[in-house]
């Protein structure tokens, strides 16, 4: 509690079969995780993965690859690498009230990073927090990307995909990319960069936006 925990495991650092929580006790909550090798957290279909604090940090794979239940209650989920991103890569159910998600990729090259990537039969409740999803030059960021058949709703919480450079980048904050649907009961998407969408439909899938502010400032450089 308040350390901080190297790992280099091949596959995945932890593989949660049962019930397990993430809890930093310490007085500053700022005990780390941090992976260079393969996934921080695996959780099974039929398992239960509890982010209460703490700080997750994985520079070479998915954060959290979850089959099961999910729910985030705080603490901080960060992706940052050179290359392909996914803070909560999900084929199960997920439920974040609070906490942070950054999906940082720091070199540049056309590739993708994701705060929240849901695919399959996946489900999503965003109820509170922050994602943050940004790329340093010629890729696309998105919040949250919906893949999937299922539905993702959105309550409350703040997604940011402003970009820190003037190069090509393509950010969303929020992409229906399939046949699910998504609704959007309340959502606040804040964004500076040159090629920035709020909300997009890019599938066969259906976005209901019922509320919601979006603060997009473009910039050409």
């Amino acid at each position: 509690n308040g350390y901080t925990f190297n790992s280099a495991i091949l596959n995945q650092t932890i593989n949660n079969n049962g019930a397990l929580e993430i809890i930093d006790s310490s007085e500053g909550k700022n005990g780390m995780m941090i992976v260079t090798e393969g996934i921080t957290i695996f959780n099974s279909k039929g398992a239960t993965l509890k982010i209460s604090t703490g700080i997750l940090e994985n520079r070479t794979d998915k954060v959290i690859c979850n089959e099961g239940n999910l729910q985030i209650d705080g603490g901080v989920i960060k992706g940052t690498k050179n290359g392909l991103i996914y803070c909560v890569y999900n084929t199960g159910n997920v439920n974040m009230t609070n906490g942070t998600l950054i999906a940082k990729e720091e070199k540049g090259g056309s590739i993708e990073s994701y705060g929240i990537y849901n695919c399959d039969n996946g489900t999503v409740e965003f109820n509170g927090g922050i994602i943050t999803s940004e790329h340093y030059y010629g890729g696309k960021s998105y919040g949250i990307y919906n893949n999937g058949s299922k539905e993702i709703v959105i309550n409350r919480g703040t997604i940011d995909i402003t970009e820190p450079t003037f190069y090509g980048n393509y950010s969303y904050g929020v992409c229906n990319a399939s046949s699910g649907k998504i609704t959007i009961n309340s959502v606040e998407i804040i964004s500076t960069g040159r090629y920035i969408t709020g909300i997009i439909n890019s599938g066969i899938g259906t976005i209901e936006f019922k509320r919601g502010s979006l603060r997009l400032s473009a910039y050409w450089g």
